[in-house]
């Protein structure tokens, strides 16, 4: 797979519709080859950053990450983490989803997230609901990776 303009990983059997975990094990892994960047499967190259423009906190900061492995260039857009957490974990934008559950808190991260603008943010949940999910990540709804071919 390839790291995706937002940071997800994709792959051509899957797009981004997958997760990544951890197994540490003895046994002899015959390691599969790096995806080549160039190969036309890429398709961030031609999708208009659509994920960058549909986050609705803002999280992308325009930055690009470029990494060379094995004598090919990788590439993704920086995301500042506080930001994409805001909408994310905490759930303070509507159009990550709570909104579509009830929610009427719909709150644009400031210029800086600090604790205590999170804490001020964070007040205006309903007292009672203590499940904030986040049903919809805007930034993986746009993207033409998470609906696969």
């Amino acid at each position: 797979g390839y790291l995706t303009t937002s940071g997800h990983l994709a792959s051509p059997q899957f797009g981004i519709r997958q997760r990544l975990i951890a197994v540490v094990t003895d046994a002899p892994l015959t390691p599969s080859d790096l995806f080549d960047p160039r190969d036309s499967v890429n398709r961030c190259a031609t999708c208009d950053d659509l994920c960058v423009k549909a986050c609705p906190s803002n999280a992308f900061n325009g930055t690009r990450v470029d990494l060379m492995l094995e004598g090919m260039a990788y590439g993704f857009t920086k995301t500042n983490a506080k930001r994409c957490d805001w909408a994310k974990r905490y759930v303070l934008s509507g159009d990550s989803g709570f909104k579509y559950l009830g929610s009427r808190v719909d709150i644009a991260p400031g210029e800086t997230v600090t604790q205590a603008s999170l804490a001020d943010a964070l007040v205006q949940h309903d007292r009672i609901t203590k499940y904030r999910p986040v049903v919809a990540e805007p930034c993986v709804l746009k993207c033409p990776l998470a609906c696969g071919d």
